[in-house]
């Protein structure tokens, strides 16, 4: 049971992080221009068109399995949802 709701979790947190990533300006406030590569000034600006944002959303779900702060979010969770499970 705890390794189904650690998958769900970590996907789940995976399509949030890449959603934030493709579709928002919310990661890249504040950071230099110079810092961010040219999908991500579009986002950041608005400019980029919905393929691009597909395209980038794609790519960005695919790296959230090489992103550790993915994991911890997926553990803590899919921790705390075990535990409301076991006492309620």
């Amino acid at each position: 049971m705890i390794g189904l709701i650690l998958i769900s979790t970590f996907w789940i947190t995976g399509f949030v992080y890449a959603y934030l990533a493709a579709f928002t300006a919310v990661f890249y406030r504040g950071k230099p221009i110079s810092e961010l590569s040219m999908i991500e000034r579009k986002i950041a600006k608005g400019e980029a068109t919905f393929l691009q944002k597909i395209g980038f959303f794609i790519w960005s779900l695919f790296l959230t399995t090489f992103f550790p702060p993915a994991y911890i979010i997926a553990i803590l969770v899919a921790l705390i949802f075990y535990v409301f499970t076991v006492i309620f």
